[in-house]
């Protein structure tokens, strides 16, 4: 038996977790699913009957009360029974003069107390009745977050291991926190002999709103202020890296009480790291803040004083509103950053995200071009298109690069082949691969496509290989099949750009190569619909890594597809609307026009 929970307003149709669903019900696996909605009066009626062993009848006024009071909140019905014993509001009464014992309470007596119906409130009012020094531990408790260590808190509590866990045993042993570890010996052990536990949670996220809610509101900025800089002076720099949200965001709140420069610049770095981590998490909102505060840090000077994090908060900033959908508000960034660049390899870089910007927005052409600048300030020239129109010592020029590095052997084992080191090389392998997508469906440029496909071989086999030489190799591999009719080998150096994505671990471009391998490659040697589960990994990979462009494009072949191999119209025409949804969501133009045209046909 396997239960789990999630919330249903945080998933939609393409979630990882519901594909998972879907395909669990399609293999025939049978599974229930309970929509979980607020108690009700007659609920939380046989819950108090229950616990009170009274009949269902003489609890009646008291279930209504509770109703009135918490709404049908599961966690409030139990905190506020709690609350009513603890005030001795419901009480236990000893048999006496031929009555048996039974629980007492006097609706009118718990309605003059004035028991509040908001449960921080409520929590709140439970919590001060602990020791004055358990409080004290709370309140840093939850500052540090829902879940904490102890040694974290001792840090900010500045107290040992042994004296933080003693004052917060009170909180413990009233249930507002739990242990989520077992006991350990800490490091005063030989010392004290003293046994603690490590890691503790908040038995409620209202318990820890209810702790913070302890701290006075002009103390807040002081208490993380303080909690902030103890915790960059007492941890490495990889414990700050691996923590940085929690360091920031304490040291964020307090930002207009720092005034020291070094410490802002510090803090500028801080904010990118941690931008640049929620940004792969997708969430582009926190990592835009981050960005934004990082930069607010820096002054007006920073261009010339501090250029690396400047240029590093800026360039991020630009990539993330791009990812965002704010494609306008991309542009000014990116044109503000070419003008302000310093060096050719970050000026290509910049010129990279205008690409993207331009493909994103349907702007095929415009890619093009500044993808012809963008090279030629690398050092590589365009042909001219008269020179394209015989492709044949291209495709040529790229075999024998392949066949020279195998040395005849299988061509798998140009997987194991080093990454790329020299910087510049790096970059046009990059500019190429992201110049494909563009090139490709616009029909003028197909012979710049086959073009820069043969020029990633080429690169990969005399420099290294990328994750950005996937889309090459499969594009040169689709090349060899439908121009020379050789798809044994065409499909061959596609699969090796199907597991160089792979290899490199980098998810937006496992998207792109599942996408093109899936579609244009695997169906030459299976049937059709087994490449739905290569479609599939692509989707995935494209929701995780935050590549709107290509969970477009894949969904339009996880419709057409099955459209051709023969799947019921019912079934697809289900899918249609929130694949729809989804890609006028992120404003993918050319997605939406295929999957109305789908609709329309």
């Amino acid at each position: 038996l396997l239960i789990g929970a999630y919330r249903d307003n945080e998933v939609n149709t393409t979630h990882p977790f519901m594909l998972t669903l879907d395909k669990l019900g399609e293999l025939g696996v049978t599974f229930e699913q309970i929509t979980l909605a607020p108690l009700q009066e007659n609920q939380i009626n046989q819950l108090i009957a229950d616990t009170l062993q009274a009949q269902p009848e003489s609890v009646i006024p008291l279930a209504k009360l509770l109703v009135n009071k918490t709404a049908g909140n599961p966690f409030f019905v139990n905190q506020f029974l709690q609350t009513l014993h603890s005030e001795n509001l419901l009480r236990f009464k000893a048999p006496e003069n031929g009555h048996q014992a039974q629980w007492h309470w006097d609706i009118s007596e718990i309605e003059a107390v004035g028991i509040t119906d908001n449960v921080v409130e409520l929590m709140v009012r439970k919590l001060k009745k602990l020791p004055a020094t358990t409080q004290k531990v709370l309140q840093l408790a939850a500052c540090v977050g829902n879940y904490f260590n102890l040694t974290t808190l001792s840090i900010v509590y500045e107290k040992s291991l042994t004296d933080t866990f003693r004052d917060l045993l009170s909180a413990i042993q009233e249930g507002f926190v739990l242990p989520t570890s077992e006991l350990k010996t800490n490091d005063q052990e030989i010392i004290e002999s003293q046994l603690v536990i490590i890691n503790f949670k908040f038995l409620h996220d209202r318990v820890q709103q209810a702790a913070y809610g302890l701290i006075n509101q002009e103390d807040k900025t002081k208490v993380h202020l303080r909690i902030g800089r103890l915790l960059r002076s007492n941890l490495s720099e990889t414990e700050c890296l691996e923590r940085v949200f929690e360091l920031v965001n304490h040291l964020n709140v307090a930002q207009d009480a720092i005034a020291d420069p070094t410490e802002r610049t510090d803090l500028a770095q801080l904010n990118l790291e941690a931008g640049k981590k929620a940004k792969e998490n997708i969430a582009y909102g926190a990592a835009k803040d981050y960005f934004k505060l990082g930069i607010r840090y820096l002054g007006d000077n920073a261009w010339e004083t501090h250029y690396s994090v400047t240029y590093g908060l800026h360039k991020e900033l630009a990539e993330t509103e791009q990812l965002d959908s704010n494609f306008e508000q991309a542009d000014k960034l990116i044109n503000f950053l070419l003008s302000r660049v310093e060096s050719v390899l970050d000026k290509a870089d910049i010129y990279w995200l205008s690409i993207r910007h331009q493909t994103m927005i349907s702007q095929a052409d415009r890619a093009i071009e500044i993808g012809k600048q963008a090279l030629g300030l690398l050092g590589l020239d365009w042909p001219e298109p008269d020179q394209l129109k015989t492709l044949s010592r291209y495709l040529e020029s790229a075999r024998q690069q392949i066949i020279h590095k195998t040395q005849g052997q299988a061509i798998s084992v140009l997987l194991n082949e080093p990454e790329v080191k020299d910087l510049t090389q790096k970059r046009i392998i990059k500019l190429i691969d992201l110049l494909l997508i563009p090139c490709y469906i616009t029909k003028q440029n197909k012979f710049y496509f086959w073009w820069l496909a043969c020029k990633v071989v080429e690169l990969s086999c005399q420099y290294g290989m990328l994750a950005e030489s996937a889309y090459g190799f499969q594009a040169y591999g689709m090349l060899v099949g439908t121009e020379l009719g050789d798809y044994k080998f065409g499909y061959d150096v596609g699969w090796l750009g199907f597991n160089l994505s792979k290899r490199f671990k980098q998810l937006d471009k496992v998207a792109e190569a599942c996408y093109v391998f899936g579609n244009n490659l695997f169906p030459w040697v299976n049937p059709l619909n087994k490449s739905e589960q290569i479609l599939d990994e692509g989707l995935q990979a494209a929701l995780a890594s935050g590549n709107a462009m290509f969970v477009g494009y894949i969904l339009i072949y996880k419709l057409f597809n099955p459209f051709y191999w023969g799947k019921n119209l019912e079934k697809i025409l289900e899918e249609l609307p929130e694949y729809l949804r989804l890609v006028q969501k992120t404003h993918n133009r050319l997605a939406e026009d295929s999957i109305l045209a789908l609709k329309l046909g």
